[in-house]
């Protein structure tokens, strides 16, 4: 589909802002998949349609995102492009086909504090969760490789917790709660990024807090 629809094949050329968010997006949750002998497509998935958008936005992208039922009644949006450059290109990123459980920190980000950020929002975003408990406290989430787990544990700082995902090699849960999840969003989040239905959760939380 090359000749059919514009795409900015350099989106990833470069570490900003914006490439870091999305890089870790794919990270988590995005799929370099072979489509045909010497052709590799960059797929993106997810039920939440206006990430799916921001990502065409990103990508300058006249693409049709596919909507497509799941076997539980929700909607699964999709945007799959094909472009060479973006697939060598996210290899900078330490993203490649066939990543399984193995991912790394991106070396073009690795001494770069304020992209690291950007990042981890977007790995957060694919496949991290934030959340009240039953009791009241707030908890954050990161779902990945003991590589990269390592990497923010020393990198943050802060108190934390960790346990492996029984049945899937090389993948661990990082947690944070209560005051230590308040300082991860305090270090980490940058406004005008990150999936709204997640992050917002944050805030009632922070009011509550300061109200008491």
């Amino acid at each position: 589909d090359r000749n059919t629809y514009s795409l900015n094949h350099g989106a990833f050329a470069k570490a900003n802002e914006s490439s870091a968010y999305w890089a870790g997006l794919i990270s988590a949750d995005g799929c370099i998949k072979k489509h045909q002998k010497y052709d590799y497509l960059l797929e993106l998935a997810s039920l939440d349609e206006c990430l799916i958008n921001g990502f065409k936005n990103f990508l300058q992208t006249n693409k049709p995102i596919d909507h497509s039922p799941t076997s539980n009644g929700n909607i699964r949006h999709t945007l799959c492009v094909s472009s060479p450059y973006l697939i060598e290109d996210l290899k900078l990123w330490n993203v490649e086909p066939k990543k399984s459980k193995w991912n790394k920190i991106p070396d073009v980000i690795r001494h770069d504090e304020k992209l690291l950020k950007y990042w981890l929002m977007g790995l957060i975003d694919g496949d991290g969760s934030i959340y009240i408990t039953k009791s009241g406290n707030l908890g954050i989430q990161i779902l990945a490789s003991l590589q990269i787990i390592d990497f923010v544990d020393k990198w943050l700082g802060i108190q934390s917790s960790r346990s492996s995902e029984k049945g899937i090699e090389n993948l661990w849960k990082l947690n944070y709660s209560g005051q230590y999840a308040v300082e991860f969003y305090n270090k980490v989040y940058q406004s005008g990024f990150g999936l709204d239905r997640k992050w917002s959760k944050v805030k009632p939380f922070l009011n509550k807090v300061w109200h008491h």
